[in-house]
């Protein structure tokens, strides 16, 4: 699963037993979550994003609608494209509470 861990994905670990793809807040990540932080949104476009989350195992997307901490902190904006993507074209909404949603990823069927 993956999300941004600023709006709460962070939780779909303790809660769903689902490790997230981004655990923490900051972190070293490595090439695949690198660049799946920064085109996620292009999953319907980029093979690239696709293979990234083939190798990661990832097919769903979780998406609170906002910021836990009220936004605005630096280290959160390399995150904005893994929120954008739920508004993109390849993925489809299977869960929504409120503003909170669990999409799957169905750029890369």
């Amino acid at each position: 699963m993956i999300g941004d861990p600023w709006d709460g994905a962070v939780l779909t670990w303790v809660l769903g037993d689902r490790e997230p793809v981004f655990p923490h807040l900051t972190g070293s990540w490595g090439a695949d979550r690198e660049l799946l932080m920064a085109r996620l949104d292009q999953a319907s476009t980029d093979p690239e994003v696709c293979a990234a989350l083939d190798r990661l195992d990832v097919h769903y997307l979780y998406s609170s609608g906002s910021e836990l901490w009220g936004g605005g902190d630096v280290q959160a904006q390399p995150f904005t494209t893994i929120t954008a993507a739920a508004d993109a074209p390849g993925f489809e909404i299977v869960a929504e509470q409120g503003t909170a949603r669990l999409l799957r990823i169905t750029a890369c069927d």
